[in-house]
């Protein structure tokens, strides 16, 4: 059976777009995820549904997007590397790095340590 769950975000409106921008879910007590392994979410199918709606300023459309990302494919222990830049007072915004990442470390109070080794052990 599928449960469905909406995940309250960090901020969940922007009345101007940025340059980029990155959507956030805090992992608090309060969050479906919270506690949760990369194990975890394997065995349990995870599946994140992202569904975007902003509106097009040259003819003031309606844009939806939406992707689906299954537990498979999350990437865990690495953030986004930063594609903006000032250089001489210029802000540059370099698209290639759009899916760059680098590793950090995946430690959390909210998951203790016992279980992250397990589970990383049974994902290697």
């Amino acid at each position: 059976m599928r449960k469905y769950y909406g995940l309250p975000l960090e901020r969940n409106k922007v009345q101007f777009f940025p340059m980029n921008w990155t959507i956030v879910h805090p992992i608090i007590e309060e969050s479906p995820v919270f506690g949760m392994t990369r194990e975890d979410m394997l065995k349990g199918e995870a599946e994140l549904f992202v569904l975007i709606k902003a509106t097009e300023d040259t003819f003031n459309q309606s844009v939806h997007s939406r992707m689906s990302y299954h537990a498979k494919e999350m990437v865990w222990g690495a953030k986004y590397e930063s594609m903006i830049w000032e250089k001489n007072g210029m802000i540059t915004m370099d698209l290639s790095k759009l899916s760059d990442i680098r590793e950090v470390p995946l430690t959390s109070e909210y998951i203790p340590d016992d279980k992250y080794e397990e589970s990383e052990k049974q994902a290697d």
